[in-house]
């Protein structure tokens, strides 16, 4: 099928060819121009979004209380692990 695009380029179409070269335009997909790509639209809507500034770990936790119930015995896996995850207790 390149062929049939070569030798209509180099002026040199014969009439096999040229039915190569309708053949590959008939089966060719060209872009629409009468609209424009999806990606033009993604990037207009991630450009247009304002920025985000989040709060830092330690500003969100400010003033509240985590309760952590683990329901396991004591003295187990899950409790041990638990109790190392936990924050020291203040004074």
């Amino acid at each position: 099928m390149l062929t049939a695009a070569v030798a209509l380029a180099e002026g040199t179409g014969t009439a096999d060819n040229d039915l190569q070269l309708a053949r590959l335009k008939a089966t060719m997909r060209f872009p629409s121009l009468d609209r424009p790509p999806f990606w033009l639209f993604v990037a207009g809507i991630v450009l247009s979004a304002p920025p985000v500034f989040a709060q830092s770990p330690a500003e969100f936790y400010r003033g509240k209380t985590i309760t952590m119930i683990v329901s396991s015995a004591s003295g187990g896996g899950c409790d041990t692990l638990s109790r190392a995850c936990q924050p020291p207790r203040p004074a």
